[in-house]
């Protein structure tokens, strides 16, 4: 069972490494959009994708981290999405802006079920 909690913590890193590719090409297909078409200039991306890929190499080498770095983003964003849905919106969203919120929230937990096998 160990065994496949790796496995799952470089499985997680593979796929933040896909998710920089496409915030790469994002950025790639805006910057043509910029220059040719004078279209908004989402320069952010290159710096999103080059922390995924800084993560997603952490996590295929089960370093802590990576961990760290991998839920930090999930939880602020998770959190920040809970208790601005509990601020502004009527009652039947707000449920499921929180639970939103909260399944958020848990990719974050993770690989924090390895954490005796990251070094």
């Amino acid at each position: 069972m160990m065994r496949t909690d790796a496995t799952f913590c470089r499985g997680l890193g593979f796929l933040t490494i896909g998710f920089a590719a496409v915030l790469l090409l994002l950025f790639l297909l805006n910057l043509r959009a910029h220059l040719y078409y004078g279209g908004p200039n989402y320069w952010p991306l290159i710096l999103f994708s080059l922390y995924a890929v800084v993560v997603g190499l952490g996590l295929i080498r089960l370093r802590k981290w990576a961990a760290v770095l991998f839920a930090i983003p999930l939880v602020g964003v998770g959190l920040l999405w809970t208790v601005n849905s509990l601020i502004r919106h009527q009652m039947p969203l707000d449920l499921l802006n929180v639970a939103v919120g909260l399944i958020v929230c848990l990719p974050a937990l993770l690989p924090f079920r390895s954490w005796h096998q990251l070094r």
